[in-house]
């Protein structure tokens, strides 16, 4: 009778110990889910990121070759339009500084990125070595519920740190975003004073002959 009731408990405490098991496991999955969506929220980040930096670099380059060749022609009829001249020197001096700033946030920019990869390889290497911690206690500690109530704890610590990296790294992410929407918006203002002025430098050259 007693190695009946010794053989009962024993499969019971197996029992008890296995479906803790599975539930770690199930954590642990969940946690590598969340990663899983950390990445792609990065992988889409890093990709329109990079798309909006060379449509703005493409058309940057497109207008100051004509601020470039506008100024030359400001150069070339300085004598006859001295004062148009100097306002066009002024916008183009205004475009060299939007230039400057914009390569500025440029810079700010892939900073962040890198940042936010440094951050998800950390995440990622951290859940690594919670893994292997993970399976090891579960390999030494199949009798002692204390140890596993304490790396149940840990888990859910760690759960709730992910969660809390990833809601930080999108608001980054959409700063970055906010970032790149006002220097553009700031650039499209340039243009369209360049585009005033050359109708009113037009007018001028008009009245003149």
């Amino acid at each position: 009778m007693a190695e009946r009731r010794l053989a009962a408990m024993y499969g019971l405490e197996n029992k008890r110990l296995h479906g803790i098991i599975v539930q770690q496991l199930f954590r642990i999955n969940h946690l590598e889910e969340l990663l899983d969506q950390a990445r792609e929220l990065h992988r889409e980040a890093e990709k329109s990121a990079r798309e909006i930096l060379e449509e703005e670099i493409k058309d940057d380059r497109v207008n100051f070759g004509k601020a470039k060749e506008k100024w030359f022609f400001c150069k070339s009829s300085r004598r006859r339009e001295r004062r148009s001249c100097g306002k066009d020197c002024h916008l183009n001096e205004q475009w060299k500084g939007a230039t400057r700033q914009f390569g500025k946030k440029r810079k700010e920019s892939e900073e962040a990125m890198r940042e936010l990869i440094e951050k998800v390889e950390k995440l990622e290497n951290e859940l690594m070595q919670k893994r292997k911690k993970i399976s090891e206690m579960l390999a030494a500690s199949q009798n002692e519920e204390t140890d596993l109530n304490k790396l149940r704890e840990e888990h859910e610590q760690e759960i709730g740190k992910v969660r809390k990296e990833v809601v930080r790294l999108q608001g980054l992410l959409e700063d970055v975003e906010e970032e790149n929407g006002r220097m553009k918006n700031a650039i499209e203002s340039l243009k369209e004073d360049k585009k005033t002025q050359g109708k009113s430098k037009k007018n001028l050259q008009y009245r003149s002959i």
